[in-house]
């Protein structure tokens, strides 16, 4: 009797699992959802590739406020387009940082949040500390050891034993205190724990001066600007709950108060420039589902749409933003002429208009572009540019089944499984014929596109 959770089946699972080599591939690089590799596979579909990139080159040359929506219906590559904004531009020699967002979320904190963590926990960290490591450098110059006694001295405990802080600051000179300790966090951090200083103290004046100081305000939030400080501070356990809170989602209270969002937008400005960006660009994917998903208001809506005018008015005093998001057109439509008229003027300054850039449907010449691309990925043989598939590959598949690149993509995924389950060594049209009669085009299990 055959074992019910037998280990050799997992094995003998792996061992039946396709092998694409007979087909010339390492692995099916059509992704069964449709969707675009995160690195670009082929060149973007014109005219919208050629807009795309005047309308970079125009905010890089001007570094002035520049808006786009990308338009175009379901799976017709809005978000591919996106992801080769964001290739394009990381691999540029530009001090530029480029934030994807995958959705809009429903207030303007889930912004915040996609922001955040684009950024990631150690640059943020970094962030952090160009604002506090001035203000201890320059408190140390005016004010000696007694800077570091007003703001950092406190009873610590060790064991069961309360201690009094000794060692590590104030042992150093001042010349070891201005040229060593306060070089970097890395180093004051070491010696401020040598000294046996508590965290807590660093905490709080970091609370402060992200609270209060002229030169280092990010926000009126006391809370935010708590967690801001320990996630600076702390280490590991404290750090880790900290950066949860930021980044995370939960079913507790947000840590951005509405008062505060607005205002924290415009901060990360702040802290990005200190960083030594030049350029911010901020691509939002699926924006329509914020106006039109059924989720919030249109009183909610405009409010998110009045924190996005306040960050696009802030990007003039800081340094420029470029804002691209994608729609479908007909809900765009709806948006701008019915729902909420005042969009554009939400997301347009100055001299520069919200330009709009709408993706076609594709013709055979770019879908061989996108098959090829994609085979480029993983091929082993090149015996044509289409290999596995035939060169008039194509012509033996209906036009309503790849006039956008999600339907050929998941079209040629499903055709590379099926050949290299049946140790195929070239999907021929024939087979292809047969597929799509037999298995594609059938109402049952949806199919059909």
């Amino acid at each position: 009797m055959e074992k019910k959770y037998d280990a050799e089946r997992l094995a003998k699972i792996a061992e039946a699992r396709p092998i694409y080599s007979t087909i010339g591939l390492k692995y099916n690089p059509f992704f069964e959802s449709g969707l675009a590799p995160d690195k670009p596979a082929f060149d973007p579909l014109q005219p919208v590739g050629d807009q795309l990139w005047s309308f970079l080159e125009d905010f890089i040359r001007s570094r002035q406020y520049h808006g786009a929506v990308l338009l175009g219906g379901w799976g017709t590559g809005k978000t591919y387009h996106l992801k080769w904004v964001r290739e394009k531009l990381d691999s540029a020699q530009l001090p530029l940082k480029v934030v994807y967002v995958s959705s809009p979320g429903y207030e303007p904190y889930h912004l915040i949040r996609e922001i955040i963590s684009s950024i990631g926990r150690s640059e943020m960290v970094t962030l952090l500390w160009s604002l506090i490591l001035p203000q201890v450098r320059d408190g140390y110059n005016k004010q000696g050891m007694q800077f570091i006694t007003e703001n950092f001295w406190g009873p610590t405990v060790l064991g069961r034993k309360e201690i009094q802080p000794k060692g590590g600051l104030f042992l150093r000179s001042p010349t070891y205190m201005q040229e060593d300790a306060l070089a970097d966090q890395r180093r004051f951090i070491d010696e401020y724990d040598k000294g046996l200083l508590p965290r807590q103290k660093l905490r709080d004046y970091a609370t402060r001066i992200f609270l209060e100081s002229e030169e280092t305000k990010v926000t009126d939030d006391p809370d935010l600007a708590g967690e801001l400080a320990s996630l600076a501070v702390f280490d590991e356990h404290e750090a880790e709950r900290s950066w949860k809170a930021l980044t995370v989602p939960g079913r507790g209270k947000p840590i951005f108060s509405p008062e505060a969002e607005a205002d924290f937008l415009r901060s990360l400005f702040v802290l990005l420039q200190k960083a030594g960006y030049e350029y911010l660009v901020l691509l939002i994917d699926e924006f329509e589902g914020l106006l039109l998903g059924g989720r919030i208001t249109k009183t909610q809506a405009n409010y998110y749409l009045w924190a996005l005018r306040q960050m696009i008015d802030a990007s003039w005093q800081t340094f420029p933003l470029a804002f691209i998001t994608a729609s479908t057109p007909e809900i765009w439509d709806r948006v701008k002429g019915q729902l909420y008229p005042p969009l554009e003027d939400r997301l347009r300054t100055g001299l520069y208009e919200l330009r709009e850039f709408t993706l076609p449907v594709i013709d055979d010449e770019k879908a061989a572009d996108i098959i090829a691309g994609h085979l480029g990925l993983a091929c082993i043989k090149t015996d044509g540019r289409l290999f596995p598939f035939q060169d008039d590959f194509l012509n033996h598949v209906p036009k309503k089944l790849r006039d956008t690149p999600r339907k050929l993509i998941r079209l040629c995924h499903a055709l590379v499984e099926q050949a290299a389950k049946l140790s195929k060594h070239q999907i021929d049209n024939q087979m292809v014929q047969s597929f799509i009669s037999e298995s594609w085009s059938r109402p049952a299990g949806r199919r059909t596109e």
